[in-house]
């Protein structure tokens, strides 16, 4: 009621206002707008504006005006303060029409502002800036009703309440506050006129948070940017104040002055430096009131222009769209202010998809249309001449040719710019130039300028390079002109795309390539260009191009996605209105019904290329409808296998970005179904953490890992939750509070290492301003270490604006099935006899079935800012590729071909561009840019011989990569073609030669290898010189925009760099490499440093934090030609008693005979039964050979390794030795027993001696260094006190020593604390360094804490070194001595007690579980850890053997055991209670057994020979014992046996991982299904498992066949998984028919 009554009150003064009818009133007009980067320096580029207003008042409503007196002024220079007055304008005239215009009024508000119809668009805003100074509502005519309003009034002349008004800058809320001016105010024009009233202020404060209508331009702002659009908050910023002064009383008033002050800011959210600001004002002063005496001649031509908003223009046409004058807000419903605007959407609300009303606003521009260019407004190429295109200035598509080959020259001579040191060339910017004026082109425009590249005349350089150049030359521009038209992202360049593509001009890879950057670079895709993009994936020309069809699916449903989501702010909606209308239901009724209509052949077909393209792109949609497409595969209805499934999981992700709760919904259930494939519930994990989970669903899965027994799926939960926890950002402190809370549930036995995990890391450079998460996700395998898929996001943002984010991922179902495509190849394939294997026998034996096979599929994503590419892979692909491999590779055994050479051209483009009228009336403009220019020029040859061993390769090309990221603010001012700017550029270049020929001999006897690196008679151009630039920016300018082609490389007036201080130069040298770093950091002090401490200064000023202060580093590098020259043998080494040495060497020159079998016959000296290898290399590098020998041999009966290095520089011409180094050393460890109460009694000891000469003939200096790493009483009593032990001394009473917990016990007996080491040497500057180390630490640690600090004068220079481990305490102590001095101190007084380093930790880590597997007393255990009972008797059982699978093309055909995997291990039981082993490795037999106190072995019948100091050694194998134990130890099968009669433990390399059967279990790393049988299926009973791998067949007592009979009878459970219902019927978009029947209602 109180609001009626207030509207009925001012409707009582509605004649009342600021204007008096006859009355002429005169303003002066002052403006002016400046750019600004303010935090770093007070430099100001900008423009100020002045001239007169005249307004006579011809009745109530109506108000006649004109603007007279123009001029401008520009300003580029240092002020104190943007708003201080500046001192030597220089003013020219501005141009405008001096026409009338009038003003139209309700209730004394400004309603409508009309204009003549010839009055160009930048006038017009212009205009509308300055009659918007005049906005005055003090009668409420546009009031929003709100309880806190306080309405004035004469004998209460204070107000505050609030209003939608409309100015230039837009129609939004503003707060008016309406205060007298006090007394002693003295800056009131005339302040008599105030009469029997009052001066007032009046403030108005604009909300652009509430905004009725918005005038903007905006495009690549990502969905996850947080940001609304010209709001008074964010990293983009504004805010605007009015202050006016009337006089008179608020019914009645004189407008005295008003004054509209807005400022700008881009605020750095990393570095403060980075930030900037746009600041503008608008100033009407009140110079004289009269009479009107000379009536203004009206205008017949007047039309409307709306309201006081700025308007849009015609970038092609000078005519103005027609506008309809606003409506006050007080004629219309009233409306509460905490209603306006809102917009309360849930987040699963379908709507988000379209959500728009089908009602586009009448000042919004035209719908952009395929075959124009789209009228973009407020942008300096659509505006910059006179308000118009700069299409009217002159024939752009000639200028876009000779930038096309300016660029394709820059390119091709990059090579010689690196070798003249030409860094000034910018390759860049002329890049980001073409391709904005390519967004002015229409359809013939672009195909004008194709033609114009085959025109000799704008060619005049290229033309006169040689013929092969020139046919690189014309690759490099068509490469420039593809990518330039597709980075331009408008409906012209998709039409030419296309057209493109239908001529055959773009094909394949490129094509591939070119269709990729769509969605990336589009600006306005409409219905119709969503619909032509569509007609062109589905065209055959598309279709049937391998690599283009599965691009444009991908890129298609990418750009489907972000003009569907009404959420996305990506394109220009408050410029044209939404791209696809509510209305238009292509997505549902066509789009995804095409691509699951394809996906239902291509499974029909068994394409898994086509069915993992059309999931992919299925799930890049990212809508709801895409769960009803996947509903039957995921639920098992359908089939389809596991990794497709794990594909529709993964692509939930997609589906989570608009609609979390609906992704979070489908993904929790598939990980509750803990019967389904551990993939797809650790993707579903993932699903899960991205959507913000509720804390009651987090801590249900923390709490589930305690059940759980799937250790791939809780090591995702958990590794997330930790990640999760940690989360520092402000945006993520209530997901990383849940986090927290959860974590507590955690099982606290989880194990990590190996399993799938997720990482979180976070990365800040202020220095350039750059922010960087990095989230990685990895599915682990079964049957490899290597992940079966890994996901890797990189979200970037710049100074906290977000740039798309980056996805680069593998996936594949199975590396064994790749691991067995290749061992299926013919050169694989071994030629054997029919005779079948003794392991085949034994496998026919057991009765072992195959597992189904795993087809093989693969894929290979790369997403990043610019493009994507996806690569689906299958068997079919990997067999195409090395049939592909075998042909190159057979071609270059049978011919030759000379150097030949291609070049590769990438030009990548983003930007982000926000613009919006200032309250100046001109258009501010933010631009974000990001370019890259790649150009890799690469050749090759080959030789090859059909007779020799011998091969040889040639490649060889450079590498040119420049990226730029360009931040800019700025406005634009039409009426001079001038851009405004305050910018920082960062540009990174680097321009380097690559090359290498590669030849190798292998006979039997020699393996050599011969590598030229830079081989000089490949450079294209140059001497092979590379050069490297860095620069950081700063600058304002004063740009023409009609000067396209200016010299980019030379500094004007019009661009100035932002100097904080003069900046100096540093210059400094490192052998054939030259730098150059400048800066305004850099003083004349620093700039006179050379050498060491010159490049100190640099690296400070480039690594630290140092802003955006101008800094720039150029090198240029010369890698001359180098050959390496590289050979290697192996050996059975004999032994010999004496101790090795560094020998004499026999021979020092390069790739010696004799000095290779001299160190071999070393190296083996003091070793038992050892094998050795040597390595020879050398490096020439035309002015010197560098020479390296390293022999290397092991033992493993002795425990011991050794190795012998030589090295040696020598001149090339002659046998000079300029320098020589030799050193020797090995470490020996101490044989432990299995048994731990044995263990308890020995001692473990590394011990450790090396000795390094140097000089000619070693005659210079001497190193030697001895020691031990050995157990102290301390471990031994922590481990007795231990429960692990404790339950270890329980098992051992069964007789049980090898169960995990003996397992731990043992290793916790033998963990080493106490390091001690000496150095004696004859160098003077070591010993001096030493003792210099001993006099940093006492300085760095309190005097408290040093023991004993001593100078003693020695003539031996000794150092030793004791380090003792305090896991207790977390600590360690160390002491340090030397003949002069001696202290001691703990870790900790160096490191600190917030280190993470932790000795608990490094002791637990030691304790971490091996897979083992073990056949104890009476019990077992599995590599996978689990522990079951276990009577064998007198029965052959399969501790663990390999078996055949079937091949996933050939179900009735099994693939053939790889030669390095035939391998079996049985064992079984004595009556005396020991333990006999027999094992099968390729066609021979070992036999262990126990025969009264000893340990016999036998090979093939034979006995075995061995001692303690020497093994018996077989082909693939040695048998050697130690310890009571006996040890069969084979690198060729990577199994190791040891066993001491009564106790078995097994260990194998992950080769084996998933490829075994028997007791031991199948190795999946999943304790929960080891219990498999022969059968492939799982039983429950240990004793009944473990008879199916008895060898029944053959004599067996025991258990073993009646327990196996038991097995026949018993249920075994499928291997299979089981698919849940995991997506209801109204998250499939359905009515509900599902449990219906469920509950009692």
């Amino acid at each position: 009621m109180w609001y009626l009554a207030f509207l009925l009150i001012i409707g009582a003064y509605a004649a009342d206002h600021a204007w008096e009818t006859g009355n002429e009133y005169h303003y002066l007009i002052e403006s002016r707008t400046l750019t600004v980067l303010d935090k770093l320096s007070q430099q100001f580029s900008g423009i100020v504006i002045k001239g007169g207003l005249t307004i006579q008042v011809k009745s109530p409503d109506t108000l006649q005006a004109v603007v007279s007196k123009t001029q401008y002024a520009p300003v580029h220079k240092t002020l104190e303060n943007w708003n201080d007055e500046i001192a030597d304008l220089k003013f020219d005239e501005l141009s405008m029409s001096g026409k009338s215009f009038e003003i139209k009024l309700k209730h004394g508000v400004i309603r409508d502002v009309l204009i003549d119809q010839d009055v160009l668009t930048w006038e017009v805003n212009l205009i509308k800036s300055i009659v918007s100074q005049l906005q005055v509502d003090l009668q409420g005519e546009n009031v929003i009703a709100s309880s806190d309003n306080q309405i004035p009034d004469d004998s209460q002349p204070f107000g505050v309440y609030k209003a939608m008004e409309d100015s230039v800058g837009g129609k939004c809320e503003v707060l008016y506050s309406i205060t007298p001016v006090p007394e002693n105010f003295d800056s009131i024009p005339f302040p008599n006129l105030r009469k029997d009233g009052l001066n007032f202020f009046v403030t108005k404060t604009k909300n652009y948070n509430k905004c009725e209508q918005q005038m903007a331009y905006h495009s690549g702002i990502t969905d996850k940017m947080n940001w609304k659009l010209g709001s008074n908050d964010g990293v983009l910023s504004r805010s605007s104040t009015s202050s006016i002064i009337i006089s008179g009383n608020v019914k009645h008033f004189t407008i005295q002055s008003s004054l509209t002050t807005s400022e700008i800011f881009v605020r750095s959210k990393l570095h403060d430096t980075y930030s900037s600001a746009v600041y503008d004002s608008v100033k009407l002063t009140l110079d004289r009131m009269n009479q009107i005496s000379n009536p203004m001649s009206a205008s017949n031509n007047l039309v409307s222009t709306g309201n006081l908003v700025y308007i849009y223009n015609n970038p092609f046409s000078n005519q103005r769209k027609l506008r309809q004058p606003s409506v006050s807000l007080n004629s219309m419903e009233a409306r509460s202010s905490e209603n306006s605007n809102e917009e309360n959407r849930s987040d699963d609300d379908r709507s988000n998809f379209l959500s728009n009303s089908g009602e586009e606003r009448e000042y919004l521009q035209s719908k952009p249309t395929l075959n124009e260019a789209p009228e973009s407004p407020l942008l300096p190429y659509f505006i910059g001449y006179k308000g118009e295109s700069i299409q009217k200035s002159e024939d752009i598509t000639s200028v876009a040719a000779r930038f096309i080959a300016q660029i394709a020259w820059n390119l091709e001579t990059s090579p010689v710019n690196a070798f003249n040191f030409s860094p000034s060339t910018e390759y860049i910017e002329p890049c980001i130039i073409l391709i904005r004026l390519i967004r002015t082109m229409n359809v013939e425009q672009i195909a004008e300028l194709e033609n114009k590249l085959s025109d000799p005349i704008y060619h005049l350089q290229g033309n006169k390079l040689p013929t092969e150049y020139k046919k690189s030359y014309d690759k490099t521009t068509w490469d420039i002109f593809f990518n330039a038209v597709v980075s331009a992202g408008t409906g012209p360049a998709l039409i030419s795309i296309k057209n493109m593509i239908k001529n055959g001009q773009l094909k394949d890879t490129q094509a591939a390539m070119i269709i990729s950057k769509i969605p990336k670079t589009a600006l306005t895709p409409t219905s119709e260009y969503v619909n032509k993009f569509f007609e062109l994936i589905t065209d055959e020309q598309v279709t049937k191009q391998r690599f283009l069809n599965t691009s444009a699916l991908l890129a298609f449903a990418e750009l489907v996605r972000y003009t569907q989501s009404n959420r996305s702010i990506h394109y220009p909606v408050h410029s044209f209105g939404h791209m696809v209308s509510k209305q238009d239901n292509a997505l549902l009724e066509t789009y995804i019904p095409y691509m699951a209509n394809q996906l239902t052949e291509a499974i029909k077909d068994g394409d898994s290329r086509r069915i993992q393209t059309y999931i992919m792109a299925l799930g890049n949609f990212g809508h709801p409808k895409v769960l009803s497409v996947f509903e039957p595969y995921l639920e098992g209805t359908l089939p389809a296998s596991t990794f497709q499934r794990l594909m529709m999981v993964v692509s939930l992700n997609r589906l989570s970005e608009n609609f979390p709760r609906l992704a979070r919904s489908v993904a929790f259930k598939i990980y509750m179904n803990i019967m389904e494939a551990y993939e797809l519930r650790c993707a579903a994990v993932y699903v899960v953490m991205k959507t913000n989970p509720p804390l009651v669903m987090l801590q249900r899965m923390a709490e589930f890992t305690n059940q759980d027994q799937d250790r791939h799926v809780n090591s995702v939960i958990k590794t997330n939750i930790d990640a999760l926890a940690n989360l520092e950002q402000p945006e993520f402190q209530d997901l990383a509070a849940k986090a927290r809370i959860a974590r507590e549930l955690l099982n606290p036995h989880i194990d990590t290492e190996s399993y799938s995990q997720g990482f979180l890391f976070k990365k800040i450079i202020p220095s350039l301003n750059m922010a960087e998460i990095t989230i990685l996700q990895i599915i682990g395998s079964q049957d490899t270490t290597v992940p079966k898929s890994s996901y890797l996001n990189i979200y970037q943002s710049y100074g906290g604006f977000n740039l798309p984010p980056s996805r680069m991922s593998y996936e594949i179902s199975s590396f064994r099935a790749l691991l067995d495509m290749w061992y299926e190849m013919p050169w694989m394939i071994e030629n054997e006899t029919q005779k079948k294997l003794i392991i085949e026998e034994t496998i026919e034996k057991l009765g072992i079935k195959g597992e189904d096979p795993v087809q093989f599929e693969g894929n290979i994503f790369v997403n990043t800012l610019y493009s994507s590419q996806f690569s689906p892979l299958d068997n079919n692909t990997i067999e195409e590729t090395i049939n592909a491999f075998k042909r190159i590779i057979s071609s270059w055994q049978r011919s030759s071909k000379n150097f030949t050479s291609e070049n590769i051209n990438y030009l990548h483009y983003y930007d982000m561009t926000v613009a919006f009228p200032t309250e100046s009336g001109l258009p501010f403009i933010y631009t974000l840019t990001v370019p890259k220019l790649l150009r890799i020029n690469i050749g090759g040859g080959h030789k090859g011989s059909k007779t020799e061993h011998f091969k040889e390769l040639t490649a060889a090309g450079y590498i040119m990569v420049h990226e730029k990221v360009q931040s800019r603010i700025g406005f634009v001012t039409p009426f001079e073609h001038r851009h405004y700017v305050a910018g920082i550029d960062t540009n990174t270049r680097l321009v380097t030669p690559l090359g290498l020929s590669i030849s190798v001999n292998t006979t039997e006897e020699n393996k050599k290898f011969k590598l030229t690196l830079q081989p000089s008679k490949y450079i294209r151009y140059g001497t092979g010189h590379s050069t490297v630039h860095f620069s950081v920016v700063p600058y304002t300018a004063r740009n023409n925009i009609l000067d396209l082609e200016h010299d980019f490389s030379k500094q004007d007036n019009d661009t100035l760099p932002v100097h904080t201080k003069e900046p100096h130069e540093i210059h400094f040298y490192i052998s054939n490499w030259m730098f150059v770093a400048k800066s305004d950091l850099i003083d004349s002090k620093a700039s006179e440093k050379q050498g060491m401490e010159a490049i100190k200064e640099t690296v400070n000023l480039f690594c630290n934090s140092r802003g955006a202060y101008y800094r720039r580093f150029d090198g240029l590098m010369y890698f001359g030609e180098v050959r390496i020259r590289a050979s290697y043998d192996f050996a059975k080494l004999d032994s010999d008693s004496s101790e090795a040495t560094i020998p004499t060497i026999v021979n020092k020159e390069p790739d010696s005979e004799e000095r290779k079998k001299q160190f071999l016959k070393e190296v083996g000296k003091n070793m038992n039964s050892a094998y050795g290898y040597v390595f020879d290399m050398s490096i020439d590098q035309g002015f010197d050979v560098q020479v390296f020998t390293l022999a290397y041999s092991y033992s493993q009966i002795d425990h011991k390794s050794q190795a012998l290095f030589y090295w040696n520089v020598q001149s090339v011409d002659d046998p000079k030795i300029y320098a020589e180094l030799g050193a020797i050393g090995y470490v020996k460890s101490k044989s432990i027993s299995l048994n731990p109460e044995k263990a308890l009694e020995q001692i473990p000891n590394d011990e450790f001696k090396a000795e390094i000469r140097l000089g000619n003939n070693f005659n210079e200096e001497m190193i030697k260094l001895e020691g031990n790493w050995t157990r102290t009483d301390d471990v031994k009593d922590m481990a007795m006190k231990s429960e692990i032990v404790k339950k270890c001394r329980q098992d051992m009473k069964q007789g049980n020593i090898l169960l995990p917990a003996c397992q731990k016990a043992n290793k916790l007996i033998n963990q080493k604390d106490l390091l001690m080491m000496s150095i004696d040497t004859t160098s003077d500057i070591l010993y001096a360094s030493a003792n210099r180390g001993i006099l940093w630490i006492q300085s760095l640690i309190s005097e408290n804490y040093v023991e004993t600090m001593n100078l003693r004068s020695s003539s031996k220079n000794t150092i030793d070194m004791e380090i003792k481990m305090l896991p207790d305490n977390d600590d360690a102590k160390i002491s340090l001595r030397t003949s002069q001095a001696d202290v001691s101190f703990s870790l900790k007084d160096i490191i600190g007690n917030d280190s993470n380093v932790s000795m608990k930790d490094t002791f637990k880590e030691q304790l971490d579980d091996e897979s083992v597997c073990v056949l104890d007393k009476t019990h077992a255990v599995t590599f996978d850890g689990k522990v079951y009972p276990l009577k064998l008797g007198k029965c052959w059982h399969v501790m663990m053997t390999i078996y055949p699978k079937r091949d996933p093309n050939n179900f009735e055909k099994t693939l053939s055991i790889p030669s390095d995997m035939r391998a079996i291990v049985m064992a079984q039981e004595m009556d005396d209670g020991s333990k006999q082993i027999k094992m099968i490795l390729g066609d021979q037999e070992v036999h262990l057994q126990k025969s009264g106190d000893c340990l016999e072995a036998s090979v093939d019948g034979e006995t075995a020979n061995f001692s303690d100091h020497k093994s018996h050694q077989e082909k693939d194998f040695e048998i050697y014992g130690s310890n009571e134990t006996i040890t069969v130890f084979s690198p060729t099968y990577e199994i190791t046996v040891e066993y001491d009669g009564e106790h078995i433990l097994l260990m194998i390399s992950d080769n084996y991982l998933n490829a075994v059967r028997g007791l031991c279990g199948n190795y999946d790393t999943q304790p929960n299904n080891d219990f498999i049988i022969p059968e492939n299926c799982i039983l429950t009973k240990a004793e009944e498992f473990a008879a199916t791998y008895a060898m029944t067949q053959e004599s067996c007592q025991g258990p073993a066949p009646e327990n196996k009979r038991k097995a026949e009878q018993s249920t075994c459970m499928s291997r299979s998984y089981r698919p849940s219902d995991v997506i209801s019927d109204r998250e499939a978009g359905r009515s509900s028919t599902k449990n219906r029947g469920w509950g009692y209602h």
